[in-house]
């Protein structure tokens, strides 16, 4: 008799997910800016049969904004890049929410690990060394050129050109190579810069490009986006059309609309999916989680196009030891870099041997608190993701140390809250990039829906890598949720 028993609860579980739902006019997968954008937009339009699954057990997706210290945080998007055609800073100018950061791209001064002074004139002269990565270089005309390719020679040249006959300012210079590439790898969000293309199609928006947010955090926008803010009485209902802890394992799709089934034994159906979550869940679960399966060139565009990580660490001090600085651009020496391999030789090294303690290049300030912003990026952040806090809080307080122990009583460090994107299964990195695999036509393969036998658009794709021009940025996913919303809008009117 107990033989028949596993089958028995197979047959009883396979019938239960079958029925155990009445199809739903539009399921949204993901609660980001994408699922939320694309929710907002069909309720404005009447079309109220929708329901969201997130797999988290937050709203907001790569929009992260926590209370720490006393103060809100972003975890993940930060700023609003640009004005002109950028959704988010038309939605919230309006409201008078948003406020040009203190700080631009690249401010603070540039401090050496040898402790070096140097004038205000040769920094400002280092500091425009990053302008190579905005030029664009004419001789380039494919796409699978890499950005290391081209940054390189130029960086050379150019440093030969501005230092050539003062052998000291050049060493200095030379050291810059790194943290330029570092700061590059924190824009595009490669772990190489041999992997990004020097070609994107990435456009920015016109009009200052870091707006941001005072203590409100990035949150704020999904209030506005929802009608939240400013006032709560006319909130759209999306909050009771989103179930939390939803992980969708299984999407199976036919000429009648789609089954979602998720891990916790739930299902539904939907007439129509919009599916929001990352390019790096794509990756890792394309092609298990969709039947049948997606057709080979979506999947040979979703392995082309580029997506990896960087690391926030947000570093808590007992009181403002930095003066009135507003960031810090922090530039190893060899000679100091084989030093810190030596002092930290246990622990994990790049592909040139080099501890990771090396790749803290970029530091920014929060106005108004005691709190430093420390940006990893690169080949180590899958690893520093996983490294204990106390591990990375000696390196991080090592560092600073080192940099300025000379000039100012450095305290420890009091607290640590690291991001972990990369390692997290929701998410697996933080946004795509231009790879050198990859073309825009990958990028218009991956925004296609799939329709049934009459043209119904079944399941649907959004989010940032999903946006020819503005992919990695929070407009960029928000517009894909409006053109998602609209495509089924369109579709309603006609039908």
């Amino acid at each position: 008799m107990h033989l028949f028993l596993p089958i028995i609860i197979v047959v009883c579980t396979l019938i239960n997910i079958v029925t155990c739902a009445e199809q739903t006019k539009v399921i949204i997968v993901g609660s980001g800016p994408a699922g939320i954008a694309a929710a907002s937009k069909l309720l404005e339009n009447g079309i109220e049969d929708i329901l969201i699954l997130e797999a988290e057990n937050r709203v907001g997706g790569r929009i992260d904004t926590k209370k720490w210290n006393g103060r809100n945080i972003d975890l993940g998007a930060e700023w609003c890049h640009g004005e002109k055609n950028n959704s988010v800073w038309e939605i919230l100018e309006q409201k008078g929410l948003l406020n040009l950061l203190e700080r631009e791209d690249l401010s603070g001064d540039i401090f050496l690990s040898s402790r070096k002074n140097i004038s205000k004139e040769f920094s400002n002269e280092l500091s425009d060394l990053v302008l190579l990565y905005y030029q664009i270089n004419e001789n380039v005309t494919q796409t699978n050129v890499s950005l290391g390719e081209v940054m390189v020679p130029s960086f050379y040249k150019e440093i030969q050109r501005k230092f050539g006959n003062d052998k000291e300012k050049y060493d200095i210079a030379k050291s810059m190579l790194d943290w330029l590439e570092n700061m590059v790898l924190g824009v595009e969000g490669a772990f190489s810069w041999n992997d990004a293309s020097y070609l994107s199609q990435y456009t920015d928006c016109e009009g200052d490009l870091h707006w941001g947010w005072g203590n409100r955090g990035y949150k704020i926008f999904l209030d506005v986006l929802t009608k939240k803010y400013p006032n709560p009485k006319e909130q759209l209902p999306i909050d009771n059309r989103i179930l939390l802890n939803k992980e969708v394992k299984q999407i199976i799709t036919n000429d009648s609309g789609n089954q979602l089934i998720c891990t916790d034994g739930t299902s539904y159906e939907a007439k129509h999916v919009i599916f929001t979550p990352s390019l790096g869940v794509l990756k890792h679960d394309a092609k298990s989680i969709f039947t049948p399966k997606l057709a080979d060139e979506k999947l040979e565009a979703i392995d082309k196009i580029g997506f990896g990580a960087v690391i926030k660490v947000f570093v808590k001090y007992d009181r403002i030891w930095w003066g009135n600085a507003t960031g810090m651009n922090l530039i190893w020496t060899e000679e100091d870099r084989k030093a810190a391999t030596e002092t930290f030789s246990q622990q994990p090294r790049n592909s040139k041997s080099q501890s990771w303690v090396v790749e803290m290049h970029n530091v920014f300030v929060l106005p108004h608190s005691s709190i430093l912003l420390v940006w990893f990026t690169g080949e180590l952040v899958p690893t520093i993701e996983k490294m204990d806090d106390a591990t990375l809080q000696r390196g991080i307080d090592f560092t600073f140390l080192k940099f300025f122990g000379h000039i100012v009583d450095v305290p420890k460090s009091q607290q640590i809250l690291k991001t972990t994107w990369y390692t997290n299964p929701h998410f697996r990195g933080t946004y795509s990039f231009a790879s050198v695999n990859s073309t825009v036509h990958d990028v218009e393969i991956l925004q296609q829906p799939i329709t049934n036998s009459v043209g119904v658009p079944t399941l649907q794709f959004a989010g940032e890598a999903t946006h020819r021009i503005y992919h990695s940025t929070v407009h960029g996913a928000v517009e894909s949720g409006f053109r998602e919303a609209n495509r089924i809008i369109q579709y309603h009117k006609k039908s």
